[in-house]
């Protein structure tokens, strides 16, 4: 989108003020009408109007979220339309976040007030090819002395004027040819076109149908795997060990054959009995012992439950049950050595837990560099690392830019300035992932 033209329509003399109220309050009235007839989402497409309705202000941009109706050609309530710069929806969806667009007044107080225009896709759900980011950029205006004219015989008024485009060459030229131009945070992605934002709509709006919860038994321990593993195997095949260390008693024939099988090649166990009244039993608070076996509780609260869970985790158990709900709990250790969680999907470095106490253990992980993400499977709370501003820094070197915090400088603040088109092309894909407001290319 080339910069934009200053147009300034035929129409009657009224105040800015009023005619920026006016088209606020018909997007508003619009967007209320959409609440109240659906709460469905409907996409829109984002407009940028030029208004400059009187000789004694200066024009201003006001934006709105819809659509022209025909019969109006390119102006809307006396103001030019320059186009739209995207679109959005109406009303919040799964992965949104809204759309806050700084305000163009003739009033410097509204300077830093904002408007949702609309929801638009947050940046973990930006879909290339489909979305794009807006730049923006703002300018103030002084009042401007003029020869004596209508209306009163007054100059040109101040006001304050804020530029959003999806052309960053848009933005770039504004702050290149004027330096009152100041670059504005970016306000988030939008749709590249209104048949791109109703297709997503439409993609999102399937019902999805959740697979059912299956838990993936852990491959079996041989005589060559850790201690523990074997421990717990030997309980949950209903072995105990008696107050002698290393000798085991076992309830059932398959259990006697798996401490034959593992306990004694791999010395955990130095002899392996049977003997149904030796077996001593796990007594966990607010649980019964499931058909009688002694390390398999049923558990009628959620209190009992967590407790027999950490009863497992400690490998005293072997299996817990919840009324009610038929939530199953066994023994987990994922390859990070995390009890009560398991890999997720096969990815070492993530883990899906099981368990509060997993949970937390894996979020130390996390925070140590071990791993780097933890999933709670009951809460759906999710724990990843979160780069620090040295990780930042170190990244940005590594492609061959350098951070600059210039807080005297608002035009510089948190940017970065890269010495090659390469690294300036990088740091352009990573400025919303470490917090960056704009990349610069500087090769002299």
């Amino acid at each position: 989108m080339n910069a934009p033209a200053r147009i300034r329509p035929i129409v009657k003399p009224r105040s800015l003020a009023l005619k920026c109220a006016t088209v606020a309050l018909t997007v508003l009235t619009a967007l209320t009408a959409a609440t109240q007839s659906s709460a469905a989402p409907q996409a829109v497409e984002l407009l940028r109007l030029n208004c400059d309705t009187r000789p004694q202000f200066r024009s201003v941009h006001i934006y709105q979220a819809g659509s022209i109706k025909s019969g109006e050609g390119g102006d809307i309530d006396g103001c030019k339309v320059e186009g739209p710069i995207g679109a959005c929806m109406t009303e919040p969806f799964e992965g949104s976040k809204p759309l806050n667009l700084r305000n163009s007044s003739v009033h410097s107080s509204d300077t830093r007030s904002v408007t949702t225009m609309c929801h638009t896709v947050a940046e973990s759900q930006q879909a290339p090819g489909e979305t794009v980011r807006l730049f923006g950029a703002g300018i103030s205006r002084p009042a401007e002395s003029a020869p004596m004219m209508s209306a009163g015989g007054q100059g040109k008024r101040p006001s304050v004027d804020f530029v959003y485009s999806n052309s960053n060459a848009e933005q770039a030229n504004l702050v290149a040819n004027d330096g009152r131009w100041q670059t504005q945070a970016r306000p988030g992605a939008v749709f590249k076109t209104l048949a791109s934002a109703d297709a997503y709509l439409k993609k999102i709006s399937m019902p999805l149908v959740e697979p059912p919860k299956r838990i993936t038994p852990p491959t079996p321990p041989t005589p060559q795997s850790p201690p523990g593993e074997i421990k717990a195997q030997l309980i949950k095949y209903g072995c105990n060990e008696t107050a002698v260390a290393g000798e085991y008693v076992c309830t059932n024939k398959t259990g006697l054959d798996e401490c034959k099988r593992i306990g004694l090649p791999s010395k955990v166990a130095t002899k392996c009995g049977a003997n149904i009244e030796a077996v001593i039993p796990v007594d966990v608070g607010g649980c019964q012992h499931a058909l009688g076996r002694a390390t398999e509780h049923l558990c009628a609260t959620q209190a009992g439950f967590d407790d027999c869970k950490a009863s497992v985790d400690q490998q005293k158990s072997t299996k817990c049950t919840k009324v009610g709900t038929g939530e199953i709990y066994t023994f987990h250790r994922s390859k990070a050595g995390i009890v009560g969680c398991d890999d997720y999907i096969g990815r070492a470095n993530e883990n899906l837990c099981f368990s509060q106490s997993g949970f937390e253990a894996c979020k130390a992980a996390v925070d140590q560099k071990r791993l780097t993400k933890c999933i709670n499977s009951a809460t759906k709370e999710t724990y990843a690392y979160k780069l620090t501003k040295a990780d930042k820094l170190a990244k940005l070197a590594q492609i061959g830019c350098v951070y600059n915090n210039n807080v005297s400088d608002s035009k510089h603040y948190k940017t970065a300035t890269c010495k090659s088109e390469p690294s300036y092309k990088q740091c352009e894909a990573m400025v919303d992932k470490i917090d960056l407001l704009d990349c610069a290319l500087k090769t002299q």
